[in-house]
């Protein structure tokens, strides 16, 4: 069965690429064929090559067990390890696990050297040995024993990283191979003991003079640095932390900032009131309105000035005598003050007729009120003229003109000391950078003082301690047989099965004639593949479906799977098609035909599901049964065959009474009408293409469906009065014929064949619906 994610890959890619010409399709298609990839498929298909082909392997593998001369092979096995002083030493686990597989490698080479070769063999007297000597054939004894010796590391499974070398020689005698290989491993653990011993003086002494060099090197920068701090006009001696004028410069910017904006918000609040004050100017509005400009900070500073010059006015007895109630009087005026000023930006704020402006305009006219109700009754007579609300305005312009400038005093006396706090910061910078510099030679000088020293005293540790192990933990013994052996021999055989059945399998499948993929099928009709579908009747899945589905009796056929599972896998791969479909057609295409190459190809069921899925999709969908022949768009439905397509050519009714709703929004069904005997003259006459004219600009899509192309010419007729045709075919052994003989009737017509749906896929359910869900996951 297809899955989505074939369906739409290859989809996508096949509308996309461009096709050959059509007069070069079957030789390109015979040119370029692929195997099925199915190798399942593939291996049953040809199981009687697969079976030529194991017996013709077995054959070779038992003349391989009898004709082989016999070879035996003796091993030896050494750990090669640092020894425990040396490791204790070094204190360093992970470089010691490092060292480790260099010195490995390192000592494979050097076993395998034609030096300890020959030296082994010269030295044990085993370079005449007759076995060796009638196997050489005209080489040299040590150049025989180097091609069949062989150097491993590790061991097997968990041990395959352990410290172990495996020394095997492959010979014809198995005694010979025991001497052979006892020779190379007591000649490679006396050269190793001999050329490895105390090669560390020479590096003692080299580090040593370096550790000498250092120190004088510490002392000297010490020396020139303790000059430079009693010189230079640092405080700290940590690099950048001894420059206070660099700190004084970023506390100045700070305040200067502080103040700028204090500058602004005091310019702002003058030029507000000098507005307001022109706007009353220029209205009808009480004087004493003016007093709502004042800001709510500097009203509690005019009320203490008020106060002060109204104080002055009264007589010394009075304020004698009534002192209390003049303090009171001066925190209700103040009061008063504040509360005009919050009405006036509320009122700015909400409008007049806000619950919150008129709370606030009653606590207003209460308070003043209030006040002249208290001034009545304190008895306070001035004794010259009253404050207007103009001479307290002009006061509060003058309050803030005076806070402006002498905030702009402020910040032009703290930009002079920024000026020259950032010049004093500067001529400090060239001493930092000194400082820092003299700071990193001598850290850099110490930390390298450090390794050196560390160094030497791992060297000096190591200097009485053995560097290697090298400890035979195998011996070797005398050779054991290792060819010919069952394993090569079966080995070989299935190496020969396999190969001389893919090259008989891959010749029998290029001289196949049947259609294998939908590559190929692409190929002969020069169009895309617009998606696969399973074989409804034959998958289980869809078996069981369809068998829940008829349990419900509903009138629609249960084969209509994008009607009854809208979520299925399958209406999914539905949906695929209506998209590939959609964007083939474009705007301007509207009447599509559908039609397969012979009956019982799964066109009406294909059809059917189809328009479900384009009428769900909020398109306006037409489907015209032109199958006089054997109708069976209705029975999809559950529709009744009467007054149809049929009837309307013949002029019996007209084609609005033959229209019946389909089973879903959008979709509209005109089944074939009664069985016609002449059907094809019906489809040819022009009154069928004048019904199809209307119809197309009727609806979004008007969708035909077809007898099939070979039995009949139904489908000749058709093809060229509609704007595509789509195709719904599936692969069998009649494949190639079938399709060609397809696209030489639909070429033949003029027709244009838009894309083509691949029935009855073969992949098995189980595996359409793991790579449906797989298509998400990935």
């Amino acid at each position: 069965m297809a899955t989505v994610s074939k369906t739409k890959s290859q989809s996508s890619r096949s509308s996309v690429k461009r096709k050959p010409s059509s007069k070069k399709a079957g030789k390109e298609t015979s040119k370029k064929r692929e195997v099925d990839l199915d190798l399942l498929a593939i291996l049953n298909r040809r199981k009687l090559l697969v079976i030529a082909s194991a017996i013709f392997g077995s054959l070779i593998g038992i003349t391989y067990m009898l004709f082989i001369p016999p070879q035996y092979e003796s091993r030896s096995r050494m750990l090669l390890m640092r020894s425990d002083a040396a490791s204790l030493a070094t204190r360093t686990d992970t470089a010691n696990e490092l060292i480790s597989q260099d010195m490995l490698a390192t000592h494979m080479s050097l076993i395998q050297s034609p030096r300890i070769v020959g030296e082994a063999l010269e030295q044990a007297g085993l370079a005449e040995l007759p076995s060796l000597m009638e196997a050489t054939d005209g080489q040299s004894a040590s150049r025989y024993v180097l091609n069949n010796l062989y150097v491993t590391r590790g061991g097997k499974g968990n041990a395959k990283n352990s410290h172990t070398l495996t020394v095997a020689f492959r010979h014809s005698n198995p005694e010979d191979c025991k001497l052979v290989v006892e020779a190379i491993v007591n000649q490679y653990q006396q050269f190793v003991t001999t050329k490895f011993k105390d090669i560390n003086k020479e590096a003692v002494d080299l580090i040593n003079t370096a550790r000498l060099d250092l120190e004088k090197q510490i002392t000297e920068l010490s020396s020139e640095y303790q000059k430079f701090r009693i010189n230079s006009p640092l405080i700290s001696g940590e690099g950048t932390g001894g420059n206070i004028h660099e700190l004084r410069f970023q506390e100045l910017a700070s305040e200067i900032d502080t103040v700028t904006m204090a500058i602004d918000e005091n310019t702002g609040r003058l030029d507000l009131v000098k507005t307001g004050l022109e706007h009353f100017a220029n209205s009808n509005k009480p004087s004493i309105e003016k007093l709502t400009l004042i800001d709510e900070k500097n009203a509690i500073r005019l009320g203490v000035l008020v106060t002060v010059e109204r104080g002055e006015s009264r007589s010394a007895s009075f304020m004698a005598s009534q002192p209390e109630r003049v303090v009171g009087a001066q925190t209700e005026y103040t009061t008063l003050l504040s509360l005009r000023s919050q009405l006036t930006q509320k009122n700015r704020d909400f409008g007049p007729n806000h619950p919150e402006v008129k709370d606030l305009q009653l606590q207003v006219n209460e308070m003043e009120k209030f006040l002249s109700n208290r001034q009545s009754a304190l008895g306070i007579v001035e004794d010259r003229p009253q404050l207007t609300p103009d001479d307290v305005m002009s006061a509060y312009i003058s309050l803030l003109e005076s806070d402006l400038l002498a905030l702009k005093r402020r910040k032009s006396d703290l930009e002079k000391q920024k000026q020259i706090a950032e010049t004093e910061s500067k001529s400090l910078i060239g001493f930092e950078l000194e400082n820092q510099e003299h700071l990193t030679k001598i850290n850099r000088t110490e930390a390298l003082y450090d390794s050196v020293v560390t160094r030497l005293r791992d060297i000096n540790m190591q200097q009485e301690a053995t560097a290697l192990i090298q400890e035979e933990i195998e011996e070797p013994r005398i050779g054991e047989l290792v060819s010919p052996n069952i394993t090569t021999a079966a080995a070989l055989a299935m190496l020969l099965t396999a190969g001389v059945s893919a090259c008989s399998i891959l010749i029998a499948e290029l001289s196949d004639k049947r259609l294998r993929s939908t590559d190929e099928l692409e190929e002969i009709y020069q169009t895309s593949v617009l998606g696969l579908l399973p074989n409804f009747e034959a998958d289980e899945k869809c078996k069981e479906l369809m068998k829940k589905t008829r349990k419900s009796k509903s009138p629609v056929a249960a084969s209509v799977i994008a009607f009854h599972a809208a979520n299925d896998p399958v209406s999914e791969t539905i949906r695929s098609i209506r998209t590939q479909l959609i964007f083939e057609l474009g705007d301007s295409r509207r009447l599509i035909a559908i039609t397969s190459p012979n009956q019982g190809d799964g066109k009406t069921t294909i059809t059917a599901n189809l328009s479900v899925s384009l009428a769900n999709s909020g398109k306006s969908v037409l489907i015209i049964d032109c199958d006089m022949r054997r109708p069976s768009i209705h029975s999809q439905y559950g529709l009744a065959l009467e007054n149809g397509l049929a009837d309307v050519l013949e002029r019996k009714i007209e084609w609005e009474n033959a229209i019946q709703a389909g089973p879903v929004n959008n979709l509209s069904v005109m089944t074939a009408g009664h069985i016609s005997t002449r059907p094809a003259e019906l489809l040819s006459g022009k009154f069928f293409g004048e019904i199809l004219e209307v119809l197309k600009n009727k609806y979004d899509l008007v969708i035909l469906d077809c007898p099939p192309i070979i039995p009949v010419s139904d489908p000749a007729i058709i093809a060229p009065l509609t704007d595509g045709v789509v195709l719904v075919t599936y692969l069998d052994e009649h494949s190639v014929p079938k399709a060609k003989h397809c696209h030489r009737v639909l070429e033949s017509t003029g027709a244009q064949l838009i894309g083509i749906v691949v029935n009855r896929s073969k992949l098995k359910s189980e595996a359409y619906y793991q790579e449906y869900t797989g298509y998400y996951k990935e």
